[in-house]
């Protein structure tokens, strides 16, 4: 399988499920260790799985990133989110991981609508060290092919207002998205996903 380099500094690619990634050499990241420039830390996406709970709930994030994940304040994953991630079937909820090693850096995950069945929510959860590093955007591609090819044509994000990371990306991806303002205060965001 080839590597590739991207912009970000990234060597990515597509792994199978439960492969552990290793760096050159077969070294695996120092847990905990927040990638630093001077590195290029191998980032693998592949489908979340079971095992991978655990993982997703003890990504590194600030009050402030799960605050932004979930609209509330909260000083950990929240147990209702625990029970979504045994609910994905790869067709009507689906997630992808990239994962550092031993490391979830990042989860995206589609919940198709249950009365509009080519629309789906989108959400997206990055690690603090893994932020703005190209992860979300990987996620966000791999995730919007997969919903593409089960009949999904459509994706609602919601985003806090005060959240211009995610506004930039979505922007960056989807340069034509537009908003509306929700009753939370959120934007909500329907986004076309084109055949390609």
């Amino acid at each position: 399988m080839k590597l590739t380099d991207d912009a970000m500094g990234f060597v990515t690619k597509l792994i199978p499920r439960s492969a552990p990634l290793r760096l050159a050499g077969g070294a695996l990241p120092v847990a905990g260790a927040r990638p630093d420039e001077g590195s290029m830390p191998v980032v693998g996406v592949r489908p979340y799985e079971d095992g991978d709970r655990e993982g997703v709930l003890g990504m590194r994030l600030s009050t402030l990133s799960l605050y932004r994940r979930f609209f509330a304040g909260t000083p950990r994953i929240p147990a209702f989110y625990a029970e979504t991630l045994s609910r994905v079937d790869h067709w009507d909820r689906d997630a992808l991981v990239a994962v550092a090693g031993t490391e979830i850096a990042g989860i995206a995950e589609y919940t198709r609508d249950a009365t509009l069945p080519g629309l789906a929510d989108l959400a997206v959860m990055v690690a603090d060290p893994w932020q703005r590093r190209g992860v979300g955007r990987r996620l966000v591609t791999g995730l919007t092919r997969l919903a593409r090819a089960r009949g999904i044509g459509e994706l609602r994000a919601d985003v806090l207002v005060d959240n211009h990371a995610a506004r930039a990306a979505i922007g960056g991806l989807w340069p034509h998205a537009a908003a509306a303002h929700g009753e939370d205060g959120a934007l909500i965001y329907r986004i076309t996903l084109q055949d390609g």
